[in-house]
């Protein structure tokens, strides 16, 4: 296994990409995919999130059974917000929120904030078995999020 703390998320991907071997080929956006994300938004999205897309935007090994493609991402907030409304939650998503994943259950979901910078922190929300909790910055930086996540495909 290789050492993840000195590989980027570009590293790693490269590294998958030239395996393409069934579950680790990786389904990119286009450019012109993310910018029409970023119009329907009305935002600018991180860097590190648009380098997420423009690798795996569409799909691929590491969210397979989840919802994460980027033509999903209006609805993955929809979901999110009805989810802490199901629930009877007086708190709100932040308008700049960003829904990149969640389950097919609807029991958990993560966003990031266009307003956090660059590589902006992860935030979770999960309500499962009677348990309902609200962790922000359940990672530091988008990036360590990810490479947590690849880690066992590598």
């Amino acid at each position: 296994m290789q050492s993840l703390p000195f590989l980027s998320i570009t590293q790693v991907f490269h590294n998958l990409q030239k395996r393409k071997v069934g579950r680790y080929f990786t389904r990119p956006c286009s450019v012109e995919e993310v910018q029409k994300l970023e119009d329907n938004l009305g935002l600018r999205l991180p860097a590190a999130y648009r380098e997420l897309l423009l690798w795996i935007g569409n799909g691929g090994f590491v969210f397979e059974g989840q919802y994460f493609r980027h033509y999903l991402i209006k609805g993955n907030r929809a979901m999110a917000i009805k989810l802490m409304q199901v629930l009877g939650l007086s708190e709100s998503l932040p308008e700049d929120a960003i829904v990149f994943l969640h389950d097919q259950l609807d029991e958990y979901f993560y966003y990031i904030c266009a307003s956090e910078g660059d590589d902006p922190p992860v935030h979770e929300f999960y309500a499962v078995g009677g348990e309902c909790k609200h962790v922000k910055n359940y990672s530091k930086k988008l990036e360590e999020y990810m490479l947590r996540r690849l880690r066992s495909f590598l």
